[in-house]
Parts: C-alpha cells; structure tokens; sequence
C-alpha cells in the first residue's frame, strides 16, 4: 500500500504523447498513426511494474477553408489562387493539389507548391475542380466556375480637340487645357497637386499614357485608383529629380497612396534611372498592368519595376485613371502634358458595385512648414505584413 510514482512513454511522440496528471494519464494526439503508450509504476524500493496499451490517432479527410469563388479573366490573361486558403486539413498534414478544367481549350492551369497558376486560352465558359489530398490518400475537392472574355477597351482619350475636357474630372486647385493635340495640366494653388480623373471599374486592367514634363519644376505622373480602403492608388512618376525626393538622383518614381496619412509611400525597388525615361518637353510611353496579380509598370519596352501583389492587402482592382502634375516645392502653373491615354480591361459593371468606392481626390492639404516634394512621400511602413509582403523585381533594362 505504499505510494508509486507513475511515467509515461510513447513510442512514437510524432502520433501521440503521453504524460501523468495526479492518477492518470493524458494522451495527445498529433498526427495520424498507431503508437504504444508503456505506463511505469514505481513503489519507494524501486520495484517497478508496467501496463502497455495501443493508441490509434485515425487519419481525417482535408475540409473546406473557404469557397473557391468564380473566376473571370481577359484572353492571354492569367490569374494566381493560394490553395491552402481553401483547403485545410484538420491533422495539420502536408497537402498535394492537383486541378483539372472541363474545357482546356477554354482555361488551363498548372500547381505549383500551394498556387493555382490559371491561363486564358479563349473565350468561354469552363468549369475548375481542384482536389486536395493528403497522405494517407483521403481527398476533399470544391469546383468554380471559369469565365474568359475579350479584353475590353475602356477609355481611349488622344486629346484632339476641347471636347476631351469633358471626359476627365478636375480636383480642386488643378487647371488643363486642349491644345495642338495635348493635354496641359497644372496646379494653381502652392502646396497641391494637379489632378485629372476619369473613373472606371476594372479587374484584369492595362492603363497606358504618353505623358512628359514642359519644365524641370513639375513631375508628371500617371496615377490607377485601387479598391482598397487604405492603399487606394497606384503612381508612376517621371522626371529628373535631382534628389528632391530623398530618393537619390532618379528619373522615375513609382508611389502607392496611403489613406491613413495620407501621403504616398515607397519602398525599395520602386524607384531608380532608366533610358527609357525622356527628358524635358518630350514623352515617354509608360504603361500600368495587373496581370495574374503582378502589377507591371514599363517605359516603351523597359520594365521599370514589378510587384506581386497577391498575398498581400493590395487590391487588382482599377477604381480609376487619374493623370497629375506634381509641381516642385510650392510653385503653381508648371505643367505636365498628356499625348493620349488608353485603358483595357474586364469592366466589373454592377458586379459587387457595393465594394467599389469612389477613387479619393488624392488633394493634400498644405503642411504648416516649408513644402518640399519629400513632405508629401514616406517610406511604406504598416499595413502589410513581412510575410504578406513582395519585394520588386529589379529592372531589367
């Protein structure tokens, strides 16, 4: 009758441990499998005494994260989907996916790791069925319907007469004219942009502007309204800036406004020199495209930078085409000047119309102290994860 003092081993801890609370023994199971659990008791002399049991962890069948929604894409468009999003498997196991389309001459894709990786073939309709399986063979699948289109025109301004006035909406303390073929836009209050707008609603989007500077005390800029609630536009500037940013010497910028600040923030990668940029009083062809969740931004052939923005809190979808002149210090009426803009895309239409919001007028008010263009930028700090977050390519011209 005297007191033992009780232990307990798994033979295998990787399906099941065990360990004494008081009299009893408490088991944990962490993966599917069969292990033996040896409880020792020993009395005050050393005299020991065992019991051996078996515990079978049985194996469960991958669940539903979330459900896969319906895909639409452009022809020649593709389109990136995170697996483990919406596939679980209760027993923490490693899953393999594997994705068949009912019409491959329609849609095809390819897995890799976790990403669905799905190319535009031609239009049509088709239907997806992505399995998940784990180990020990048990699998759960869900299926999405698939939509390819033509991609669509969806502004088209070559500036031609004063009637292009009325398809873009000025911000306040912002001017622009017609003439001889171009678009002449300015600010005309000290401490505020220039700005343009023409609204859209767009996924799978390509915006493309000739677009230069009339003189080194303005930047001009071409800027894509974001459905998001904090990062609510992208920027790509051009110009010679001798450092006024803080940047280093460059001659492109590219910027993504943030509301909480608000003010427009860059990271690494975002900025730099090319020769594709042009100078003074001529145009350079720059263009802004979502594909497959990639945001590209190109000078004629050159890539300037490029940004993964699946996985992150960025959005793909286009609210807007905005073109800006963003003038030096505190001076007004220095000019950026448009040849033509142009945007493709899918038009969203009605489609969530409740999740469109209306782009922002992007009008920073003037700071109390001296302006400079570096009072309006910060570096990108918050919102996005480390592990959310995509370092840009470098540029490849």
């Amino acid at each position: 009758m005297e007191a033992v003092r009780l232990t307990a081993e798994s033979s295998s801890r990787e399906v099941a441990g065990a360990s004494i609370s008081g009299d009893r023994v408490r088991l944990q199971a962490n993966s599917p499998g069969s292990a033996t659990i040896t409880v020792t008791a020993t009395d005050p002399d050393s005299l020991t005494g065992e019991v051996r049991f078996e515990v079978v962890v049985p194996n469960r069948p991958p669940e539903l994260g979330r459900t896969m929604l319906d895909v639409r894409l452009p022809t020649g468009g593709s389109h990136a989907i995170f697996l483990s999003e919406y596939f679980v498997d209760p027993d923490a196991q490693e899953l393999a996916y594997r994705v068949e389309f009912s019409d491959p001459s329609v849609v095809t894709g390819t897995v890799a790791d976790e990403t669905l990786i799905m190319t535009a073939v031609n239009a049509g309709t088709a239907t997806g069925t992505v399995t998940a399986t784990d180990p020990g063979g048990l699998s759960f699948s869900q299926t999405f319907g698939v939509l390819i289109v033509e991609r669509q025109r969806l502004l088209r301004d070559d500036f031609e007469s004063e009637e292009s006035l009325g398809n873009w909406t000025l911000a306040d303390n912002s001017a622009a004219r017609v003439e001889d073929g171009m678009f002449w836009l300015e600010n005309t209050a000290s401490g505020f942009l220039g700005f343009a707008s023409h609204q859209l609603s767009a996924t799978g989007w390509e915006v493309t502007a000739a677009l230069g500077n009339a003189t080194t005390n303005a930047w001009a800029g071409l800027v894509v309204g974001a459905d998001h609630e904090r990062f609510s536009a992208y920027m790509i500037q051009i110009g010679a800036d001798g450092n006024s940013f803080g940047l280093g010497d460059t001659d492109y910028r590219f910027f993504i406004f943030d509301e909480s600040g608000p003010f427009w923030a860059y990271d690494d990668g975002f900025y730099g020199q090319s020769d594709a940029i042009a100078d003074v009083g001529d145009l350079t062809e720059v263009s802004v495209t979502i594909e497959g969740g990639v945001l590209t931004v190109t000078a004629g052939s050159t890539e300037l930078m490029q940004l993964d923005l699946t996985g992150t809190v960025l959005s793909a979808d286009a609210t807007s085409v905005t073109l800006v002149t963003w003038p030096a210090g505190e001076t007004t009426g220095n000019r950026g000047f448009f040849d033509w803009v142009e945007a493709t895309g899918l038009e969203l239409g009605n489609v969530g119309t409740d999740m469109r919001r209306a782009p922002p007028s992007l009008d920073l008010p003037t700071p109390l102290r001296q302006i400079g263009p570096r009072d309006w930028i910060h570096r990108l700090d918050g919102g996005l994860d480390e592990a959310e977050k995509r370092t840009p390519r470098a540029p490849t011209g």
